[in-house]
């Protein structure tokens, strides 16, 4: 499921390679749009579709003053929707969808990693703000990774080794769980 907002964000060229990743999967994966993105159509999209590999969240995300991350949700073109990352992460969690992993492609989405943890065994989210291109690679690196067959915890890795040098990374894993 990819949740896109923010016309001012580069998130064509994002969703192509994610569903150029899906399309021909030997597993049957497919990538998902979220043509309404709010929390409403997201909740009914994960209740739909209950075996999703990822999440994937393109969007803006800001840092307050308090320090609490907040995401931008689209309610129209218009409009965005700031949403605190637990409030996103209990909808993941109460549809029941077997998400394997959270992609945070968000400015400083790793400060709510946390908050995402009980709707999938892994979250992956920047430290730091991101720039448009860079989460664009950082998509490409990784989804091609999936499409070649490795594990969340492998694609990870083999994008975070081909970037690592540019952007600090927060990688975080429930133990408990494990991604196929």
């Amino acid at each position: 499921l990819v949740v896109t907002g923010g016309d001012d964000l580069n998130t064509s060229e994002e969703t192509a390679l994610i569903h150029n990743a899906f399309s021909g999967d030997k597993k049957n994966r497919k990538a998902l749009l979220l043509e309404e993105n709010n929390i409403a159509s997201m909740s009914e999209s994960l209740s739909e579709n209950r075996d999703l590999a990822c999440v994937h969240f393109a969007l803006h995300g800001a840092v307050g003053t308090d320090g609490k991350q907040t995401l931008a949700m689209r309610t129209s073109k218009e409009n965005s929707d700031m949403r605190r990352p637990d409030e996103v992460g209990d909808v993941i969690a109460v549809s029941q969808a077997n998400v394997k992993s959270i992609v945070l492609n968000v400015c400083q989405g790793a400060k709510s990693a946390r908050d995402f943890i009980g709707g999938a065994g892994y979250v992956i989210g920047w430290k730091t703000d991101v720039a448009d291109s860079a989460a664009v690679q950082f998509s490409e690196q990784y989804y091609r990774s999936i499409k070649d067959g490795d594990s969340v915890e492998a694609a990870y890795f083999h994008a975070k080794t081909n970037m690592e040098k540019i952007y600090d990374w927060q990688f975080d894993l429930d133990p408990s769980s494990k991604a196929d």
